[in-house]
């Protein structure tokens, strides 16, 4: 038994006056007095609720401050058959902790319906039913607790502006197809906690470009957190109040976004666009540091700064090529590219590329004037520097080698060929011009002169790309009397099979920004015959058959 200080004094006063032969009788049992917290605490934990006639506005509360470790329910029924819902509306004085939570729960067609106060912040909130329960639990000690007034109507159901543009709001999209998507958030109100989900099916896509529109501002107690998986785990990055939108590259197809607003009518807005390739993913730390790369063979290559890059930069990064047939090197701008000091003009964010005595210098703001450059030889080096403030995407380049005999293809040279025939059976590239132009309209017809060429395989490269459904390739032929059409556009081109040895080319650009274009290869199949006895068997397609049958003779036999 423990015994306080008073106890103790009292038990000796009794000890004292019994030696002295008189009979002393101390109670110390019995409760100790509550403090005036407690008191109000274990007053609101009684409550379970009640029962109002009428339609008179009534407040309900917790105590102020709660308590600890609280685990209250309580139900509120309105008895006039003449309400329709109920409108409540929190005090601005309401304040929960984190690990505290309010729900309001009713019966909505058979199914609980509970809105959260940490999930569902909204000042006023309608609900279609004349009762509904309140449930409170606290982990903590609250500073203040909650307090709403409930006003019951007989009108028809309306919600407040906030309240429905939050159960509204959608969910993000997870798009079935590999073309760009615009999105735009709705106009949110104070104290929203929205999540959604964005990305893309297709297992293609490596990685997403966040393009964010100009509209997008987060303000005081705004933020945006952005999540995905990585082979390593989960990454991620967060907007803040007075954050800087810049567009973002992110290493997966799909990511979460959780949009809390700390202020009125904000809203953000960004274009989506899917990608698929080898490319790097730089940080600034591992852009700064990064040597540059030695590349073989003749494949299509990629470089890019990280995205978005830093301010106060200093890159140095060399490359090259090991092929020796390589006569010149074609650079091709990825149309996100963008460098520039917007505010201050004596900074500048520069990129300069320098092949033998030859440098081409990118400087401020240049991004509209990036296109496509070509140099002599096949090692170069980069030089990258950075102001002191806003730092935009930075740059994404293609490097398209050029062997000794071919020729950098031209939009004006591409609109002038009608096409090709072949007269071997060797896979052939077809190709746009990198990047192709504006107002564009080329048809041309190609074919395999082996009249045993059945099909034709298409390949498209990984850097395939053209802007939106506005450009487009259509690939049509005919084949058992029907004519079958195929259309390709944005990051939408898969590779398929052509039932001919010939096929039309069809390649339209009315698009406002034009992007690297396409590389096809196509790869004739060839089906040849052999004598079997009364029957002939095409050997490339049936060889396994014939054999699935004498599987089957010799099992039958044995």
């Amino acid at each position: 038994m423990v015994i306080s200080k008073t106890h103790g004094l009292l038990l000796g006063l009794a000890l004292l006056l019994t030696t002295v032969g008189v009979l002393v009788i101390v109670d110390i049992g019995g409760e100790q007095p509550l403090s005036e917290t407690a008191e109000k605490c274990q007053e609101f934990a009684a409550d379970h609720g009640t029962s109002f006639d009428g339609t008179k506005v009534v407040s309900i509360e917790s105590s102020h401050p709660y308590c600890s470790n609280m685990e209250v329910i309580q139900t509120y029924n309105f008895t006039d058959s003449n309400i329709t819902y109920l409108e409540l509306e929190f005090d601005s004085q309401t304040t929960l902790d984190i690990n505290d939570n309010l729900v309001i729960s009713l019966l909505d067609n058979g199914a609980r319906k509970s809105y959260s106060y940490h999930m569902y912040p909204v000042t006023t909130l309608s609900i279609p039913t004349s009762s509904f329960n309140v449930s409170f639990t606290s982990q903590t000690e609250g500073e203040w607790g909650y307090k709403f007034t409930v006003t019951p109507k007989t009108s028809s159901f309306e919600m407040s502006e906030c309240q429905r543009e939050y159960e509204d709001h959608d969910h993000g999209s997870i798009y079935d197809d590999l073309a760009f998507h615009k999105y735009k958030s709705r106009s949110y109100c104070k104290n929203m906690h929205v999540s959604q989900r964005f990305g893309y099916s297709n297992p293609l896509i490596t990685h997403l470009q966040l393009q964010w529109e100009t509209i997008s501002f987060l303000n005081s107690g705004d933020r945006i957190d952005i999540s995905y998986d990585t082979p390593s785990g989960t990454a991620g990055l967060v907007y803040a109040s007075g954050y800087d939108f810049a567009h973002t590259t992110i290493p997966s197809n799909a990511f979460n976004l959780t949009f809390v607003s700390g202020s009125f009518k904000h809203e953000y807005a960004f274009d989506l666009v899917p990608r698929r390739g080898s490319f790097q993913y730089f940080d600034c730390e591992h852009f700064a540091s990064y040597p540059g790369a030695t590349f073989d063979g003749l494949e299509t290559r990629v470089i890019e700064s990280a995205h978005p890059y830093c301010s106060d930069m200093s890159v140095k990064q060399s490359y090259s090529f090991t092929n020796t047939t390589i006569k010149q090197i074609q650079m091709v701008f990825d149309s996100l590219s963008k460098m520039g000091d917007l505010f201050d003009q004596n900074y500048y964010d520069t990129l300069s590329i320098t092949s033998g005595d030859n440098t081409l210098t990118f400087n401020d703001y240049d991004g509209p004037q990036l296109a496509h450059y070509t140099f002599d030889g096949r090692d170069f080096d980069i030089t990258f520097e950075s102001g002191q403030l806003n730092s935009w995407w930075g740059y994404l380049i293609y490097l398209i080698p050029i062997p000794e005999g071919t020729e950098v293809l031209t939009c004006a040279h591409w609109e002038g060929q009608e096409g090709a025939t072949f007269n071997d059976t060797l896979p052939q590239v077809i190709s746009s011009p990198h990047r192709y132009c504006d107002g564009m309209s080329v048809t041309q017809d190609y074919s395999f002169s082996d009249d045993k060429v059945t099909q034709i395989d298409v390949n498209f490269s990984e850097w395939t790309y053209t802007f939106d459904s506005d450009d487009y390739l259509k690939i049509s032929y005919e084949t058992s009397g029907r004519n079958v059409t195929s259309t390709f556009w944005g990051n939408y081109f898969s590779d398929f099979t052509i039932e001919s040895r010939q096929f039309t080319l069809e390649f339209i650009s009315d698009g406002v920004g034009p992007e690297y274009g396409f590389d096809m290869t196509v790869t004739p199949v060839i089906t040849e015959t052999v004598s079997m006895g009364q029957n002939n068997w095409p050997i490339e397609e049936d060889i396994e058959k014939e054999m699935s049958l004498l599987e089957d003779v010799y099992y039958v036999l044995n």
